[in-house]
This record gives structure tokens, C-alpha cells and sequence, in this order.
């Protein structure tokens, strides 16, 4: 049942956010099915009249490094692709979502004051008679909100001053959130095994210190978070955790071998790989 569930969460195992997916490579628990992988029709779209803005902010935990200022490096394009996804997602639950077109990161520079890395990219929505017009203070707001009072994107976490919609920004009181006291329970572990054929081998990938390691393991992490939310194990699920990566069999991709965990008391349901 779970690996039905990640199959279709997963578009029949071919896509996890921005990565795209070996069909026949997942595995739950050691459970694995050979799928049938229709492809997805060509399309052409028609031309549109677009309208620019910007959006600009400081990621505290995304540690700045030089290969973030090298488009051809491996850091950067992994990192350009998960932070593309994410505003995709986020303005996909705005305001502007009708005639919101996407997202293209410009560049990476280190943060003002902090240890972090700074964004700045470039968005297009559609600009016709049918759209409203752009609005940047009602814009920032929505990205505030959707962003937790300007605290996190995904898996990142972002200097609540920091945000700038079209050169629009305001200095925002941030409240901590209260620390709470978890009551211990019981857990479940299971495994899930799947082979990224976009994410290609590095040496880096078996450097638990390296910026690509610890970044690609955040957006995996927080792609199966998102996924195991939409589950039937989502009043039970606690988490994934990245094992390692491996070269992908007889392939060019990765292999990414991971354990999830579940709570396993007398209300959780018992679980079905």
C-alpha cells in the first residue's frame, strides 16, 4: 500500500519535485514493482505577453561557497533547481497563481551580515487584458505569509529582514515560536530506495561535509516530507533520513537509500509496504 502511494505521489515513480526518478528503481521495505510508464504528451504553448518582478532573499543555512557563483558546477545547478521548485510551489498557493508563469534564479551572493547566501531571481506572470495587475506590496505580503512570517522555504530557513518583492521590503517583527516538550512514543522504521536519473555521481555525494551532500540531502528530505504528507501514513509519519547515495545501476544517475519512520502505538494503523 505505502509503495503504491509513493508510485502515485510520484507520478508513477518518475518525478520527486525537481529530480526526475529510474521508473522501476523504488523500493519500500525491499518491496518493488516493474511500472508501466506512459510519457507525458508534447504541448506547445501558445505566445503570451509576460511582466517581470524580482524576488530577493537571505537563506540562513544555505552556507555560501565559490561554486555557488559557477553556473556549470553541480552546487549551483542543484541548488538553482530545488529554490526554483519551491517558489513554483509557493506562488502556485498565491494570489497570482492564475497567470503566474515561473521562476529563474540570477545569481547567488553571500548574505549582508550573515554566514548565509543571498537569491536573486527573476519571475514572469502573464500580462493581458484577463490578468490583474501586479500588485508587489500585496505580492510580499502573500510571500511573507506563505514563507511563515518570512522564516522558511522549505527546507531553508531565511533572514525574516530579508525578503524584497520587486524592490519592495519591509522590517517585520518576528515571535518565536514556543518550544514544546514531545511525549515519547514508540516508532517503526521502514526503508525507501530510489534511483535519480538527473542527479549525476560526485565524490561530494559521499562527503557528509560538502555543501552538495548536506544541500541535496535537505531538499530530498524535505521532497519526501511534502510527499508522505498527501499519504494515508500522514497522521503516523516522523520523518525520512537520508543513508547515502550510490551510483545508479548501470546508469549515470544516483541511488538514494533512506530510512523513514513512523509512530507505531495502539491507535497507528499497522503498516502495509
Amino acid at each position: 500500500n505505502a509503495y503504491h502511494e509513493v508510485s502515485q505521489a510520484t507520478k508513477s515513480v518518475t518525478l520527486l519535485g525537481p529530480y526526475i526518478l529510474q521508473p522501476d528503481s523504488l523500493y519500500v521495505n525491499g518491496y518493488n514493482e516493474k511500472p508501466m510508464v506512459t510519457p507525458s504528451p508534447t504541448t506547445l504553448q501558445p505566445l503570451v505577453v509576460t511582466q517581470q518582478f524580482t524576488v530577493n532573499m537571505t537563506l540562513n543555512n544555505l552556507l555560501f561557497a565559490p561554486e555557488l557563483n559557477d553556473t556549470s558546477s553541480r552546487l549551483y545547478n542543484s541548488t538553482a533547481t530545488n529554490i526554483t521548485h519551491l517558489l513554483d510551489q509557493m506562488f502556485a498557493s498565491s494570489s497570482i497563481n492564475v497567470s503566474y508563469i515561473s521562476c529563474q534564479i540570477q545569481g547567488f551572493r553571500s548574505g549582508d551580515g550573515t554566514v548565509g547566501t543571498t537569491f536573486d531571481a527573476v519571475c514572469w506572470i502573464r500580462n493581458d487584458s484577463t490578468s490583474p495587475p501586479f500588485d508587489r506590496v500585496n505580492v510580499y505580503h502573500e510571500v511573507s505569509q506563505l514563507t511563515n512570517n518570512t522564516t522558511t522555504l522549505g527546507p531553508y530557513a531565511i533572514q525574516p529582514d530579508s525578503l524584497f518583492v520587486n524592490g519592495y521590503n519591509e522590517k517585520a517583527m518576528v515571535t518565536p515560536s514556543p518550544t514544546t516538550l514531545q511525549p515519547q512514543v514508540a516508532y517503526q522504521e521502514f526503508t525507501v530506495n530510489f534511483t535519480i536519473n538527473n542527479l549525476f555521481p560526485s565524490p561530494e555525494l559521499n562527503n557528509t561535509l560538502s555543501s552538495l551532500y548536506n544541500s541535496t540531502v535537505a531538499n530530498i528530505s524535505h521532497l519526501l516530507d511534502e510527499l508522505f504528507a498527501r499519504s494515508s501514513i500522514n497522521s503516523t509519519y516522523s520523518g525520512c533520513q537520508i543513508q547515502g547515495f550510490r551510483s545508479g545501476t548501470d546508469i549515470k544517475g544516483t541511488t538514494v537509500d533512506i530510512v523513514c519512520k513512523i509512530r507505531n502505538d495502539s491507535t497507528s494503523p499497522p503498516f502495509d509496504r
